[in-house]
């Protein structure tokens, strides 16, 4: 029988599994919690501004826009990572900011089978070039190389104190030209 909603899924488990032996119980369990979460971790890092895994052609935009590079090391599977996109990533503020004011490169560890080999080889360079240890790591870099910022983790910031930080320090580099 097909059940539209979630409640009605668990409902029928719930009846089916009081009445099925114990091993059997431990597979319904499992088939259930798949069947809900798995499609809701599938797109989860889905941006509301436009994001590429294509560095080389990134830093070009960048230099032609007059853009800051946004490089983000990100797994779906995080929580930190789910938390910073909830909280920043995810709002029409920053979505807002990202699209005026950077070029987005964002690598979901979650999803690197669907990279091609030159972009897989150029994520390890990156990792090492950056230093990346954990998730979630955001590199905040002029297109000529130069890191503006680099941060390991997430501490809970707004969307706006992150805003006003990378707003910092692109025009405190800005000025040193």
């Amino acid at each position: 029988m097909f059940l539209k909603t979630p409640e009605s899924r668990l409902q029928q488990t719930t009846s089916l599994i009081s009445t099925t032996p114990p091993t059997m119980k431990t597979h319904i369990l499992l088939a259930t919690f798949l069947t809900v979460m798995i499609p809701t971790a599938l797109h989860a890092m889905e941006l509301p501004f436009p994001t590429t895994t294509d560095f080389p052609s990134a830093v070009a935009q960048a230099k032609s826009e007059k853009k800051t590079i946004f490089l983000a090391f990100l797994s779906s599977g995080c929580s930190h990572c789910q938390a910073l996109k909830k909280s920043v990533l995810d709002t029409p503020a920053f979505a807002s900011f990202a699209k005026a004011n950077l070029v987005s490169v964002v690598f979901d560890y979650e999803e690197l089978d669907a990279l091609t080999e030159a972009q897989q080889s150029k994520l390890s360079e990156l990792e090492t070039t950056f230093e990346m240890q954990g998730f979630p790591t955001i590199v905040l870099l002029n297109p000529d190389g130069t890191v503006l910022l680099k941060s390991a983790g997430y501490g809970g910031s707004s969307a706006e104190e992150v805003i006003a930080l990378f707003k910092e320090r692109i025009r405190a580099r800005s000025t040193q030209r």
